[in-house]
């Protein structure tokens, strides 16, 4: 008999521990990240682990704010205060309000207005403004005025995202030099790039002044690009769009409908130093983050656009789906789905603003196979799919969870349900007609809040689509709605409606594709 030799076997090792570690999930090494976790009989507030949910500061808190810049504001006998990630107070409670640190300053409430303070607790910007948002280390956006909201100090927010329009301007910190105007206060501001991006720029316009255009300056007050610009957005995987031309009139604006977008000018899209890359063509035009893709809109069909402005495939489509990091951008022609595939290795370009060059091609996208073993075109739905491998599943018109080994552990009785995140899921109870929490084990959380409406899903400054006028019948409905949509029984996803920057009805579908987070 034949017996392999040491050197085949040892061959033979190598190759199963090869496939071993491809096959092998990869690690996430990034540390957890501390978030506020309130609850338990006392209802106070501390913080555990992101993904563990290890405790790493107990519930001893009335309230408390996430943490940035390695500090967080927590509420002490009606006074916020600052702690370090060891949970030890560092600035004591003695303000009214306290927001997050950014570029080592804070905007805090004291009395009637609000100021700025430094992370050793010393006040750089006196508190005599309705608001002060810090911008970069030395230079805060104020409104003058006495800080107003409906609800308590205690229970309010001082949210940088806050609308920024009307009589603003930016303002000289105290710590370095002498506290001052840098501009007068009549512009409005709109953020050009996210919350510790820092680029040290900032849209603005001139307040209340029809035909205003939008601008790009810098931090000293000065113009980076001088205004030329209707309608402004942030930065987005490196691109901010932007649109030129003029409004119409105010008889033509209500006259347009949700094809406002269509008459006020054309998009386009800037780099991170204003540098307009894309040009100013195109009916719509929005980035996403994954991949720096653009989506425009050509009548009824649809396009991606790289950085640089090139239309991937040469080609507009019927319907498009979002990249996601597992798959590049895909579209539909005549019921064919392609995916816009690389055929050479990205480069970078420094002296082009770091725009991306890639050339595409169609690729027709791989058929998949749904639950009942029959091929489809395009990608496979599955917002049944919950983070952790578990499963909402449907018994009739009820809807239950199965764990990841297919263990069904809540029954079918709810008539919508949400994933669970952080042992907790949103059910609805239909003879409370509210939205409740359920615990792992399927018990009932009477300790929880419970809600008239709940959704799987929110889009800032965008409502739920109304197919009942009750809200709590509204949000099962819609829910019902999107989990149908994921189990492929029903052909349209349920849409959030809002309204776009530049005036236009905005209706997004709310769907969940495979290798993706929801759209």
């Amino acid at each position: 008999m034949h017996r392999p030799s040491l050197r085949v076997i040892l061959l033979s090792l190598l190759l199963v521990m090869s496939l071993v570690l491809v096959l092998m999930p990869a690690r996430d090494d990034r540390p957890e990240r501390v978030v506020v976790d309130c609850g338990g009989a006392s209802g106070l507030c501390g913080y555990v682990l992101h993904r563990s949910k290890t405790e790493v500061i107990p519930q001893r808190y009335e309230r408390a704010m996430p943490f940035s810049e390695g500090l967080a504001a927590v509420l002490v006998d009606g006074r916020f205060g600052y702690i370090d990630l060891n949970g030890e107070m560092v600035l004591e409670p003695r303000f009214d309000l306290a927001g997050a640190f950014e570029h080592g300053l804070a905007e805090v409430l004291m009395g009637e207005h609000t100021g700025v303070i430094n992370r050793k607790g010393e006040v750089v910007v006196a508190p005599k403004f309705a608001r002060s948002i810090p911008f970069t280390e030395d230079v805060v956006l104020v409104r003058e005025g006495e800080w107003a909201d409906s609800r308590a100090p205690a229970k309010a927010v001082l949210k940088r995202d806050a609308l920024l329009s009307g009589n603003m301007g930016l303002y000289r910190t105290g710590e370095y030099q002498e506290e001052g105007w840098i501009t007068k206060p009549h512009f409005t501001f709109s953020f050009f790039a996210h919350a510790g991006e820092g680029y040290g720029l900032i849209w603005a316009q001139v307040s209340n002044t029809r035909g205003a255009l939008f601008g790009l300056m810098r931090a000293d007050g000065s113009w980076q690009v001088e205004p030329a610009y209707t309608m402004v957005q942030r930065l987005n995987a490196g691109r901010a769009v932007v649109r030129m031309g003029p409004w119409p009139s105010k008889e033509r604006y209500r006259a347009a409908g949700t094809k406002l977008h269509l008459m006020a000018g054309y998009a386009g899209a800037v780099d991170e130093n204003g540098v307009l890359v894309v040009p100013t063509e195109y009916e719509s035009l929005s980035y996403f983050h994954t991949g720096g893709y653009g989506l425009v809109q050509r009548g009824e069909q649809y396009g991606f656009l790289d950085r640089s402005g090139r239309l991937l495939g040469g080609k507009y489509f019927d319907e498009v789906e979002r990249p996601t990091y597992r798959r590049p951008p895909r579209g539909r022609i005549n019921g064919v789905w392609y995916d816009l595939e690389s055929t050479d290795e990205p480069t970078t370009s420094v002296a082009q603003s770091r725009m991306t060059k890639v050339t595409h091609e169609l690729v027709p996208a791989s058929a998949s196979i749904d639950t009942a073993g029959s091929r489809r075109e395009g990608p496979p739905s599955s917002s049944l799919d919950c983070p952790g491998g578990g499963k909402i599943f449907r018994s009739g018109e009820f809807w239950g969870f199965k764990d990841p080994s297919g263990e069904e552990t809540i029954a079918a009785t709810y008539p919508a349900m949400n994933c669970f995140y952080g042992e907790r899921a949103w059910v609805p109870i239909e003879s409370r007609q509210r939205w409740c929490q359920i615990g792992s084990d399927g018990a009932l959380l009477e300790q929880s809040e419970c809600r008239a409406e709940h959704y799987p899903f929110t889009a800032p400054q965008h409502v739920p689509e109304r197919f009942d006028p009750d809200p709590y019948t509204n949000s099962v409905l819609w829910t019902r709605a999107f989990l149908e949509h994921g189990e492929d029984n029903r052909k349209r996803p349920p849409r959030v409606i809002g309204k776009g920057s530049d005036g236009s009805r905005v209706e997004i579908s709310i769907r969940c594709r495979s290798g993706s987070r929801c759209d």
